[in-house]
């Protein structure tokens, strides 16, 4: 078998020669970005009742006289909502007296106000607790907060007082006071109450002022109304205390 190479011969090459060039284009076309606008319609108004509150929880007063509650009212309709006039009202047992401090409300969605509702107790009137309420009324819906009210009977009051070193008993109720106290009486009761004075140890009883007065150790009050009384006692000069 012959073998035959095969020989590559070079070939000069004349470099004085311009050199062909050759650009190489993408076939890749260019990227694009897409916008789009999306466009929403008004956000939906969302209704609902209003919240109203009473406080405090429960309270008492005398009949002749009034009850106050702090009454707060809130919008809670969507914040896409408009304001809205709130108004109150309220309910109480027949012949009691109802008056807020500001009868209505044009609040925003989300806010709350505040106000005062008093109730006025005719005399006399039976005693017992009574059940009050608070309404909040609006077009998107209505709130009610509900509480109590106890009526108690008027009383008067005897305050004393006691300056130095000494005490003072009460003969109705019987109780003994080393320091200042109050005691009230019902005002339908007149009460005649004695009060006794008894010095401390190295003192003396000086004598009343207030409702009582004169140096002697015992004082009789008729409690008719809200009075005051003050016993003073001075240092001793020597030897037992004055009784």
């Amino acid at each position: 078998m012959a073998v035959f190479w095969k020989r590559h011969v070079p070939v000069p090459v004349d470099r004085r020669l311009p050199v062909r060039r050759q650009f190489i284009r993408s076939r890749q076309r260019p990227q694009r970005i897409a916008q789009v606008a999306v466009k929403y319609g008004a956000i939906p108004c969302v209704t609902a009742a209003q919240t109203i509150t009473a406080s405090p929880t429960g309270t008492s007063t005398e009949y002749g006289s009034s009850a106050r509650f702090n009454v707060s009212v809130k919008n809670n309709d969507s914040g896409s909502c408009a304001s809205q006039m709130i108004g109150l009202g309220a309910t109480a047992p027949t012949g009691w007296t109802k008056a807020f401090g500001a009868g209505s409300f044009n609040l925003a969605p989300g806010q709350t106000a505040t106000t005062t509702l008093d109730l006025g107790v005719p005399a006399p009137y039976a005693l017992g607790t009574y059940e009050i309420s608070a309404s909040a009324t609006a077009t998107s819906g209505n709130g009610l907060a509900k509480q109590n009210v106890t009526v108690i009977e008027p009383v008067n009051r005897l305050s004393l007082a006691i300056s130095g070193s000494g005490s003072v008993k009460f003969s109705s109720p019987s109780k003994t006071c080393t320091s200042s106290c109050t005691t009230d009486y019902p005002e339908a009761q007149a009460q005649a109450v004695t009060l006794t004075a008894t010095a401390g140890s190295r003192s003396t009883f000086t004598g009343w002022s207030g409702a009582c007065s004169g140096t002697a150790t015992t004082c009789t009050v008729g409690v008719n109304s809200n009075m005051s009384v003050t016993a003073t006692f001075g240092k001793s000069s020597g030897g037992r205390p004055k009784r």
